[in-house]
């Protein structure tokens, strides 16, 4: 095995001192190619030996530390007596032919991923509801919602959710919902406010990216605040490249006259028990040619009926003669707007069957499901819409909705 000073005898005369002393005053990485010629640059790959020198204010060198066995996830690290920096794994080598290049991301990694447990359930609760409370982001998070938000039948925490613990604390998390019929996984996560610029982002979201490149996935995505900086460059940072907007919309009751809905042959009323599989025809067959839109099964429905921000009521249903031809999902968060002392409803789904478009029913059925939100109370009505479908938003801001603020989706091909 190579000893350090072997590796300071074999490697410092590389590069002399007088050609180090021509880089910046701050920190460097010296690479150090003389005696490992089968590289030809910075790729991360094993056996690659780097030094690390500081220049001080009288130009006199130190070495601060060194290592070798660089990979992209087990870093070996040499620290010197004089060494008051440490580097973690996530510091990542790339390839540019300057020799010279500044180090970046220093701090000692102090965490370790693992795959989420039903034992962790509290302890990842807290670290959500931490998070929110500390840098909100305008979604009600609570217990009841989580919990549900992992009982999704698609949702496979223990394989799918993945922990970042720290001082035998949750500090951060990412989940990873894998959708094989379309070859996509959605990913989702945070990190603890009083962790994050330490890399344990870029260590959870590289790890559920392996992972659903394990399953057969073929593309991962995620959908961010168009005002998150922050995540935008730890996406770009990934390979994550941003390719499409949708638009969040919110309409006030209070300020509008619902028009009258046009009378004709269809049958508008709420889900009957026993009509989910109807629901999921119909909205199977309404969004086959949308986007990202992943065929529900029968099962997937009827989680979603269940969950406490919907009911079977609020869901309007139109039928001509027994056929459903058009529906309109509507959801009140009861929990939430407690919390919070609002009156605030949601559009979730609203469709047509394809053969059925042209006829007055995707406004009629809008209008009966704002009429829905209205009698229970709702005065505010928000929804989101695809901005590439030209036809959703004129019905929207038809109807009086307006557009307040935008998501971007991010995708990397696998």
């Amino acid at each position: 095995m190579l000893k350090i000073s072997d590796f300071f005898i074999k490697t410092q005369p590389a590069y002399s001192a007088e050609k180090a002393t021509k880089a910046r005053s701050e920190p460097i990485i010296l690479g150090i190619l003389a005696h490992f010629r089968h590289f030809r640059h910075f790729s991360g790959l094993s056996g690659l030996g780097l030094i690390i020198i500081s220049k001080t204010q009288n130009g006199r060198l130190w070495i601060l530390f060194a290592f070798r066995h660089v990979e992209m996830n087990s870093i070996h690290t040499y620290v010197l007596k004089r060494s008051k920096i440490l580097i973690n794994r996530d510091f990542r080598i790339s390839g540019p032919k300057n020799p010279y290049m500044k180090l970046n991301n220093m701090s000692h990694k102090f965490w370790t991923i693992r795959n989420y447990q039903p034992s962790d359930f509290e302890n990842y609760a807290r670290l959500c509801l931490e998070t929110e409370k500390r840098d909100p982001s305008g979604h009600h998070v609570s217990k009841q919602l989580l919990a549900e938000a992992l009982g999704h039948p698609g949702f496979h925490p223990e394989k799918d959710l993945f922990l970042a613990e720290g001082d035998q604390n949750l500090i951060g998390c990412v989940s990873a919902f894998l959708e094989p019929g379309i070859g996509r996984a959605l990913l989702d996560g945070l990190v603890h406010p009083l962790h994050r610029r330490k890399g344990v982002a870029t260590d959870l979201f590289e790890h559920a990216i392996r992972h659903a490149r394990g399953a057969g996935i073929k593309v991962v995505q995620i959908s961010i605040p168009e005002t998150n900086r922050v995540a935008k460059k730890i996406l770009s940072g990934l390979g994550l490249r941003f390719f499409r907007h949708f638009i969040e919309h919110k309409l006030d009751l209070t300020a509008i006259q619902l028009p009258a809905i046009t009378p004709g042959k269809d049958n508008f009323r709420s889900l009957q028990s026993g009509e989910e599989e109807k629901l999921t025809e119909i909205q199977n067959r309404s969004f086959a040619d949308t986007w990202g839109f992943n065929a529900n099964t029968r099962e997937e429905i009827c989680y979603r009926i269940n969950l406490s921000s919907s009911s079977p009521e609020n869901i309007i249903m139109v039928y001509q003669e027994d056929k459903p031809v058009a529906y309109c999902w509507t959801r009140i968060d009861h929990e939430s707007n407690f919390a919070r002392g609002e009156k605030k409803g949601e559009i979730h789904m609203l469709g047509v069957d394809p053969d059925f478009r042209k006829q007055s029913l995707g406004g009629n059925v809008l209008t009966a499901g704002l009429s829905c939100l209205k009698q229970q109370g709702v005065e505010i009505v928000e929804l989101m819409a695809d901005s590439e479908m030209p036809a959703a938003l004129a019905l929207y801001e038809s109807a009086g909705f307006e557009k307040y603020t935008r998501t971007e989706w991010y995708e990397k091909k696998l």
